[in-house]
């Protein structure tokens, strides 16, 4: 595994949940990665534990692609919880559309998260991509 700024490379031996994970999850992140054009990825305990309790997926658009979408920035979340508006609302909208479409299609407790590469970075773990898109950025 490797630090949150890189991504696992494929030759590494991974955790036995990964190992089935990446490819049961393969075909969903490629949609999620298509309608986002940004890359989607495995995250948290399922990176580690044989039976996780819940899978962990993210989807990092740049900084700029998520504040057009969603008319804030990652750091401002906290502020508009307080006085949500219909941006902060379309966030959370997608956010529970896609967990929900994802934890019935596959039976799983999956927790999606959308962030910008400025959320992404603060957090320290590691990460697998799992959709298929290639990217240039």
């Amino acid at each position: 595994m490797v630090n949150m700024t890189s991504e696992v490379d494929e030759r590494e031996t991974l955790d036995p949940a990964v190992v089935w994970l990446k490819p049961y999850l393969s075909k969903w992140a490629c949609q999620i990665a298509g309608r986002f054009n940004s890359p989607v990825y495995l995250v948290g305990s399922a990176l580690y534990k044989e039976y996780p309790r819940d899978v962990d997926v993210v989807v990092i658009l740049s900084n700029q692609d998520f504040v057009n979408r969603y008319g804030f920035s990652c750091d401002k979340t906290q502020d508009i919880k307080d006085d949500p508006d219909e941006s902060y609302l379309r966030y959370w909208n997608d956010v529970a559309k896609l967990t929900g479409w994802a934890s019935g299609y596959h039976s799983l407790n999956l927790d999606f998260k959308i962030q910008d590469r400025a959320e992404a970075r603060r957090f320290s773990g590691d990460r697998v991509r799992l959709d298929c898109l290639r990217l240039d950025n």
